[in-house]
């Protein structure tokens, strides 16, 4: 049968909701709808930081300040993680700590912006900088993020919001990359990157008028933030008391350090040694998100088939086909056709392992259990690109990349004995 045509009473009925949103009173319904338009405008301020290790290198940064850009953020949540989350679970306006300190975290693109027009040298350097510094009020609001989206939205609907957040965030990045890679070859430099960042704040703060906005129900916050102590001797005890969790944590430690060895080389690789113009990064960074889409739809389906284990596993070992095949492609089109492959192939990895994650951490004390994983887990983050620009004086880059893609090969080992699906586990008894 044909399907109905839509009445102009129920289009304006559609309209009125995305624009104002759905009943006030519906405090849930509100929720979601500030998160769906959350995510669509911070997709802006993602699209600029997409292009960030592009603009040091073109600002003439090292290998190795390229190689900072990539590990010492991850070294800002290994040293805040925990005190972030302490503060977090001591405030009783929540959400209001986490909107200023996305805002102050945001407001230095405004600054990298208008860098060009103070300083004329070491551009490269304090352009760094910069970015580190907005990692430390960022690091306290996403140690309160995770808390306060499971207060918003219910348990049943979480898995289709985070769908739906994913996709708007994936269909916006694949609308504005092109546009935004066109803009800074047409464009004089520095200035399209200046208007690129200063477009990118905008959606920024555009996101952050929905996350002011998010109002969790009366009482919950409290509750959690009596039932959870975070400190470092419950991350020391965590290792002696659950196996399956100290296995996943191990091997997603080698993982991690195998995904990010080579994480600020790409970037070298396609503009020092391939010649990639910015209208090639930003169709390429289109791909990335086009083809995950494709990706996500198939991998949820094989979970319930084949079981989240045998997805990890096997998505772990599989994306070795990333560094491999990059280290084998000597032409800009062939590393199209790499991004496409590598599309349908991580979600696996990052399905499976966000699921098994949930498995192996028991539900009284997930929270914490969770930021022990995130901590070994930026251990690796830090050092392993430190350690893969290193590896560039005494070894190809090409060299890099396969040795990256040998050890992805053997984290699916690690994965293969952790338990089957099933219920979370029960934290073991002290």
């Amino acid at each position: 049968m044909p399907r109905p045509r839509l009445s102009l009473s129920q289009a304006r009925e559609r309209l009125r909701l995305i624009l104002k949103g759905p009943d006030p009173r519906y405090r849930t319904d509100r929720n979601i709808y500030h998160l769906y338009f959350d995510i669509f405008w911070w997709s802006l301020l993602g699209v600029a930081v997409s292009f960030n290790s592009v603009y040091a290198i073109r600002l003439g940064a090292s290998n190795t300040l390229v190689s900072l850009l990539s590990s010492l953020p991850a070294l800002m949540v290994i040293l805040l993680r925990f005190p972030a989350a302490r503060t977090m679970e001591h405030t009783p306006q929540r959400v209001s700590l986490i909107a200023r300190c996305f805002a102050l975290a945001r407001s230095t693109y405004l600054l990298i912006a208008l860098l060009p027009f103070f300083i004329t040298h070491h551009l490269a350097g304090a352009f760094v900088a910069l970015i580190i510094l907005s990692t430390l009020p960022a690091n306290l609001a996403m140690a309160g993020w995770d808390a306060l989206f499971a207060e918003v939205v219910p348990e049943r609907r979480r898995a289709k919001v985070m769908s739906v957040r994913n996709s708007l965030a994936n269909a916006a990045k694949i609308a504005i990359l092109p546009l935004a890679g066109k803009w800074l070859e047409w464009a004089p430099f520095p200035l399209n990157y200046q208007v690129l960042y200063l477009a990118g704040l905008v959606g920024g703060m555009l996101s952050l008028y929905h996350v002011a906005r998010l109002r969790p129900p009366e009482g919950i916050a409290g509750e959690e933030r009596a039932g959870a102590s975070l400190g470092w001797a419950l991350v020391q005890g965590l290792w002696r008391k659950q196996r399956p969790y100290l296995q996943f944590v191990l091997g997603n430690f080698i993982l991690q350090g195998a995904i990010s060895l080579p994480m600020a080389l790409y970037s070298i690789y396609y503009v020092r040694y391939l010649h990639a113009s910015d209208g090639w990064i930003g169709l390429r960074s289109t791909l990335a998100s086009l083809t995950p889409l494709i990706g996500y739809r198939i991998w949820s389906r094989l979970i319930d088939r084949w079981g989240t284990r045998r997805v990890l596993a096997f998505g772990a070992s599989a994306t070795m086909l990333f560094p491999l095949l990059t280290g084998l492609s000597r032409s800009l089109t062939a590393l199209l056709g790499v991004v496409v492959v590598h599309g349908l192939l991580v979600p696996a990895m990052v399905l499976g392992r966000y699921n098994t994650l949930l498995k192996v951490c028991p539900a009284q004390r997930r929270p914490s259990y969770i930021a022990g994983y995130a901590i070994v887990a930026n251990v690796a983050a830090f050092l392993a690109p430190l350690l893969g620009v290193q590896l560039l004086e005494v070894i190809s880059i090409n060299a890099v990349f396969f040795i990256a893609a040998a050890i992805r090969v053997t984290t699916g080992l690690f994965f293969l004995p952790l338990p089957p699906d099933g219920p979370p586990l029960q934290e073991a008894r002290r």
